[in-house]
Formats: C-alpha cells, structure tokens, sequence
C-alpha cells in the first residue's frame, strides 16, 4: 500500500540572496529613494522584494539612524513569516534588529531597524502616532492585492509624505504602475524582473461540473503519470481544503503498493496554527511528493519552496457587501487574469514547471475580470468611516477622501448611518466620546459599541468574553455546532433560549474553570486555535478596560455567572447591534430586519431548533451578528432581547438622516441629495429641532437638478433590464 507521509521537524534552510534579481538594482533602488517621497517598485515572481527592500534600504543609509523602516503585509502570516526570513538572512535574533508586529504579538524593541506588520496594525499605530514618527521609510508591500487596509493607507500616506520628511516605497508583484504613479504625483516606476523558469499552461478543453472533484482528479492523474516535483493547488477555504486532503490521503491508501508514489499532503491557509503553516517550508525527502492544497494566500504572500505543478480551478471565495440590506453574501467568483498569471508563475521558481487550469482559455480571455476587484469597493465600511472620523483630518469629508479607487457612496452613506445610529458620531459627523473610545479596541464596531455599554452596565467580562469568542475565525470544528450534544453539559437549556451569545460565554467560562486544558476542545468540539485567540483578545480587552479604571481591582463583573449578568450581558449586545435588529413575524419563524430597507430572513439552523420555546416559536425580538446569503438569506450569532430595550431605538432607526452633514459637508449641497437618492434616501435632518449649518442650505434648483439626475440614471436601468 502507499503510504501519505507524516512531517518533517527541520527548520526551513535559507539560500544567498546575492542572486535574487532585486539585488542587481540596489543602488538604483536606494537612490531613487532618497530624492523621492515616493517610489514604486513593480517585483515580478521571484524578485525578492519582500525580503530585500528594506535591507537594501537600511544598508545604504536610506533609513535614518534611530529610526525603522515599517514593511506591511495583507496578512498576519506572511508578516511574521518573512520577518523570520529576513531576521535569519541577516543573522540577527528575531525581535532585535528584525522584529514583527501583528494583532495581539509585538516582537520589537527599541533596537529594532526593519519591521514587518500587517496593514492593520500601521493603521492603529496611525491612530497613536499621526505622524509615524517612529520609522524614516514606510514600504506598501503586495499592493496589488488592494486589501481594504492598504486602500486606506495610500490615501493617509499621501497626505502624511508631503507634510513631513517620509519616504513611501509601494512594492508589488503585479500593479498599474502607471495609475500608481499618476496618484502619487507621478512617482518614479521601477520594474525589476523575476526568476523563474518557463512554465506550461494547459486549458480545460471544457467547463467542469465541479471544479472541487476536477481538482482532485487532476491532483491524483499529476501525482501518479508525472516525474519529480512539488505540486500546488488553489482553493476557496479551509472547509474545501481540509475535505480535499482526506481525499486525496485516501485515494493514496487505496492504491497497490508499487502504483502511487509515497505523498505528503499539507493544507495552508490563513488560520491554520503557525506550526502548522512552517511546515510547508520544511526540508523533506525529496523522493516524497509534498501536495499542498492552499488558499489564494499562496499567490503572493508567501512562496513555498520546490513547486513544480500547479492546479488552479480559476477561483476564490469573496464577501459581496450590499449596502440597500446590509447584508453580506459568501460567493465563489472567478479569479482575475493578474491572480490567474500569479498562480501559474508558482509552477516556475525553481525550475521549469507546468500549470493546469481547469478552466478553458475563453473563459480567461473572456469571462474573468482583468484586475481584482479591490476590497474597499465591495465591503462594509463601517470600522474604516469610523476610523477616518477620529483622525481629526482637518477638513475631512469621507465622500471625497482621497481614494486609489473611491467606493460606491452607496457603501459610505451606510456606514455613516450605522456610526449615527450606535452614537459614535454626532449629528454633524464629528466622532463622539463613544466613537473615539470605540475605535481605541480592536473590534468591529458593533462589539465595540456593546464593550463601552458594558463598562456603563458594569459587565465588562462577561461582554468581553462573548466580543472576543465572536472575533476568532472558528470557535467549533464541526460545521454545525448542535451536531455536537455534549455542549448542553456546559449551557443550560434556559441559556440556549437566550441564543448563541449566552452559550458562547458558558463554553468560554466552563473552559476557563477547567484550566484551559487542551482535552477540554477534543471533548467538547473546539478548535485549539480559535479558543486560544479568544483567551488573547480577550485578555487584551480586559488590559484596555483595566487601564482605564480609576481602581486597581482587577475583578469586572460582580453579577457575572447570575441572571442579571445575562441582563446586562444583553442589553450592551443590544446597544452594539441597534442596527441589527430582527422582528419575529406572527405565528411564524421568519424575521424581518429593521429599518428603512427590511429585509426577510431566517435564523441559522445551526441556532433555530436550540432557540425555540416548547410551542415550537423562536423568541420576538433578536439581535443578529451577520446577516448572510447562502442558499437563502440567514442570521447568524443570535442574541434574544426584551422589546421594552429598544423602545428608543426603534424610534431612531425610523428617522431619515442628512448623509450630507454625517459626511463632513464638502460635498456641494445638490451632490449631496443626488447620493441620497441614489441610495434610496431623502437628505432629510436629522433633528427637526436643530437649526441648519450655515452655508449647507439646499436650494430648490439644486435639489431639482438632483432629482432629475436620479431620474436619468434609473430611466437607463430600467431601459437595460428591459433590453436583455
């Protein structure tokens, strides 16, 4: 029989980087630095910008003494990953002169000159320290995967280059380097090539009817009539990935001794354990074949060594927010034709390769979009409207922030009214005291907004808990968490009529009570990894709390583990999640959001048959963490509340808002109506009572003007629809 290896325990072994083609342009490179705020380096596949840039920068004097070159990733495990990269190649400790920072770990000191992070991270730094003072040189690195972070930091970067001495360095491996060039005020482009080998692209003949069973197919035809090599294939998630390696380590066993060739087969996506995810970097047998199945963090993020294969399906899963429901819907769409030559370029690292895509060329050519879509444009924008307002940018209206590629208004009017609604900015879109104290945790905002409710309700724990279990990736391992009976030993029957929040926190608290022992996950269904980072935010959130007491007691909650800590618990959920309120219909189990734009919905399965009472009914009123489209429209993460708590707020979710104040008013006053309608909402005030901003008055030419401009536009769909 063949046989799937196991892992290897060696560390990763490293190579000279005197070859790496960006080394042949260090001068030219260090240069254009110094006489330029800003620079752009286009680094094909292999060029080693990741790992030699910032070196190439300090070594040449670029990066000023006593300070730091700051180096983001899009993600935390490329961050860290190549932190360790560069800290070897340079033989230094790791968090000395080479340090990482990334959510809840910081391994720098004072002494540290080059520092990976991700996005996130330099924005909250931002937040801290306006001006970055810390760090000389800032390197965008992977722009081109235009993640919602990075979007926001050209914007804040390009102001913050021309106000101080700082220089911006924008890497990627694929990019409009004349676009970029153009918004940075037109910045020198330098394009450095890659090293790699050619590589051979095979076309499906033919669309499959599952590009999962076709995957696993072609994995298998590869491993067992072709030579030596490595092979990488790109999937949607870990479910798929996960399901694909059992696959395909069966399909092996199976097989006479003699006709398959031994095989390791390793997954690798983003919230795999970072023990886990070295492996791949590992040395091996080289007469193993090492099959890795990977999300699109693979494309560019991080490079796995010794790949000679590639099996590309042609997609990848997105959130598609839309901002009429608020609602998000989980697809798999088509790559792009920049991630489709990514992905084939991993064939060829270190030696001519061979990509198959299971897809056909005309659906390259013709169906597939020709850049990725950037994420800015299609999620919700609440946490980044929010985080703009409590920068006190001097004259900011977020309508017209300074954008690569500005998103729909439609996105930012909604955000704006979420803001408004939970009282994280004022009727004239200045942060309150709430927003500002919202933004200081890092939580989206909804958890946020139910954390300072809590400190007022004296329940900071207990929300902590739940806030904290809510923002790890996966808390259960199976894919429903009622498959699993034993988790009524740790929550009462009474609990789980009050939804997924109290559950969530008798799990949280029944493991904490065991010692947070590693048997307790196998025994109950959870994952080790996402209970760990539950106890990381959560211990991080009680730190920020804690700080802010005048007290020195470390307890929080006196009413914790009793009905009236469930109270308090509840009612600070319903005072984060006001716009996230759901209306059971009568004699029936659908729901029907609030709001001007109320949607019909159905709590997850995974919660209803647990939530229902014994006449079969589910509670009256809900709170709902995210409403989602799969087969049909779901609640998910459900929260029972007493009607009497929302008195106030269903009276103002029912009041129209003046997007145009909640902006910041630089809009002119008839553009502003024009985004109104096109939204779906009259710019109504907010309070009749209050008297309007001077030089904010609204003519009635200007409002006629806009209206026959919404006319216009929504004559012309009516027209397409009626076309096709």
């Amino acid at each position: 029989m063949a046989r799937a290896v196991g892992d290897d325990d060696d560390h990763p072994s490293t190579s000279s980087t005197d070859d790496l083609p960006v080394s042949r342009y260090a001068n030219d490179i260090a240069s254009a630095v110094k006489t330029n705020a800003v620079t752009v380096v286009i680094g094909e596949t292999g060029s080693g910008k990741t790992t030699q840039i910032a070196q190439i920068l300090l070594r040449s004097g670029v990066v000023a003494d006593g300070s730091a070159v700051a180096v983001t990733q899009p993600r935390r495990v490329a961050a860290v990953s190549v932190a360790k990269r560069v800290a070897e190649e340079m033989g230094v400790e790791i968090g000395k002169e080479v340090g990482y920072s990334v959510r809840f770990e910081d391994r720098t000191c004072r002494l540290t000159r080059i520092k990976y992070l991700t996005d996130g991270t330099l924005l909250r730094e931002l937040l801290e320290d306006p001006t970055l003072s810390r760090y000389s040189v800032v390197v965008l690195d992977e722009a081109h995967e235009r993640s919602l972070h990075t979007d926001i930091l050209f914007g804040l970067l390009k102001k913050l280059v021309s106000a101080r001495e700082l220089k911006l360095v924008i890497t990627s491996a694929t990019l409009d380097s004349e676009k970029f060039s153009t918004y940075f005020d037109d910045a020198p482009v330098f394009t450095v090539p890659g090293r790699t080998f050619p590589v051979q692209i095979a076309h499906a003949t033919e669309a499959p009817k599952s590009y999962f069973q076709s995957a696993i197919e072609t994995v298998v035809d590869v491993h067992v009539n072709t030579g030596p090599g490595d092979m990488l294939v790109f999937l949607t998630g870990q479910e798929e990935i996960e399901k694909a390696c059992r696959a395909v380590e069966a399909h092996v066993r199976s097989m006479p001794e003699g006709e398959c060739p031994d095989v390791q087969v390793l997954p690798l996506y983003a919230s795999l354990p970072p023990d886990m995810q070295s492996r791949v970097f590992h040395p091996h047998d080289p007469n193993v074949r090492r099959i890795i199945f990977a999300t699109n963090i693979a494309e560019t993020s991080l490079t796995v060594p010794g790949i000679v294969f590639v099996i590309d399906p042609g997609v990848v899963k997105q959130v598609e927010y839309d901002a009429m429901t608020g609602m998000n819907a989980l697809k798999v769409v088509p790559i792009s034709s920049v991630q489709a030559k990514q992905r084939a370029g991993r064939a060829g690292r270190t030696q001519a390769g061979r990509c198959y895509r299971l897809y056909t060329k005309d659906a390259l050519e013709l169906d597939m979009p020709a850049i990725t879509r950037p994420e800015i444009q299609r999620t919700c924008l609440v946490g980044t409207i929010l985080y703009l307002k409590t920068l006190n940018l001097k004259g900011l209206d977020v309508m017209t922030f300074d954008f690569l590629d500005p998103p729909d208004t439609a996105l930012i009017a909604d955000a704006l009214r979420q803001l408004y609604f939970v009282g994280a900015i004022d009727p004239d879109g200045k942060a309150t005291s709430i927003g500002r104290e919202m933004s200081s945790l890092p939580l989206e905002p909804c958890l946020s907004r139910a954390m300072v409710e809590a400190k007022r309700l004296d329940c900071v724990a207990d929300t902590a808990t739940v806030a904290a279990m809510l923002s790890v990736e996966r808390v259960f391992l199976g894919q429903h968490r009622d498959a699993t009976e034993s988790l009524h030993e740790l929550a009462t029957h009474e609990d789980f009529l009050l939804g997924d929040h109290a559950v969530l926190l008798r799990i949280y608290q029944a493991w904490e009570s065991s010692g947070y022992q590693r048997k307790f996950h196998q025994r109950y269904s959870l994952s080790d990894r996402g209970m760990e980072f539950a106890r990381e935010i959560r211990k991080q959130l009680l730190g920020v709390f804690k700080d802010k007491r005048k007290s020195d007691r470390n307890d929080f909650d006196c009413f914790s583990r009793t009905d009236e800590g469930l109270n308090r618990l509840r009612q600070s959920l319903c005072a984060g999640f006001v716009t996230k309120i759901a209306h059971r219909l009568p004699n029936h189990n659908g729901y029907r959001t609030l709001g001007e734009n109320s949607t019909l919905c159905q709590v997850h399965p995974s919660m209803a048959r647990q939530l229902a009472d014994k006449d079969g009914l589910l509670p009256e009123w809900i709170v709902y963490h995210e409403l989602i489209t799969t087969s049909r429209p779901f609640l998910r993460h459900v929260c029972k509340i007493e009607p009497e708590w929302i008195s106030k707020q269903r009276e103002l979710l029912s009041k129209k808002v003046n997007i145009h104040r909640l902006s910041g008013g630089v809009l002119s006053p008839g553009d502003a109506e024009s985004t109104d309608a096109a939204s779906g909402h009259e710019a109504d005030t907010v309070d009749a009572n209050k008297a309007p901003v001077e030089g904010r008055r609204i003519t009635d030419e200007q409002v006629s003007a806009a209206r026959e401009r919404f006319l216009a536009r929504k004559k012309q769909k009516l027209a397409k629809l009626a076309g096709k």
